[in-house]
């Protein structure tokens, strides 16, 4: 599952959305941030200006909380 099957339509996506909450659970706060910020429409560039990180640090941790998915 990544970041698009949790949005998807249908009867997975209900599974794949309590699939995804159990997981957001499990994320410490700044993580739960960097997901909240890329899903409403942040790019990279704008949440690391926002939590005052480096680009490559938010690609990292966006790819490191997808793999974990």
């Amino acid at each position: 599952m990544n970041l698009s099957d949790i949005f998807a339509e249908g009867t997975e996506s209900v599974e794949n959305k309590i699939d995804a909450q159990k997981a957001i659970e499990k994320l410490g706060h700044i993580d739960r941030a960097i997901l909240y910020l890329y899903v409403i429409g942040h790019t990279q560039v704008e949440i690391a200006c926002i939590l005052d990180y480096s680009e490559s640090q938010i690609s990292k941790l966006l790819n490191k909380m997808q793999e974990k998915s």
